[in-house]
């Protein structure tokens, strides 16, 4: 339903989207559904958090708590690791 954590004032959970040849990020307001048994995978390009308000800069190998707050009111407190991505190869 729902990500915090101490590091941000604000996480939202974001889906980029293709809308008219134009890709996007919308924030998905209802949460995300976790099948029993499955995985979901946040991850650039797809489902990811964005972190707003951050309370200090992230560096590559720095670790940090995210707290998913589930549709039954249960709580999961996950590490997350800060990851540099390559730059994307030019094309031309």
């Amino acid at each position: 339903m729902s990500v915090t954590s101490p590091i941000a004032g604000r996480v939202d959970i974001h889906q980029t989207v293709m809308v008219d040849g134009i890709m996007s990020m919308q924030q998905i307001q209802t949460g995300i559904v976790l099948p029993p048994g499955k995985s979901v995978i946040f991850e650039p390009g797809g489902k990811h958090l964005m972190l707003l308000g951050l309370k200090s800069a992230l560096k590559s190998g720095n670790t940090f708590p995210l707290t998913f707050r589930l549709g039954s009111g249960k709580q999961i407190t996950l590490m997350a690791e800060v990851r540099v991505s390559p730059p994307p190869v030019d094309s031309k």
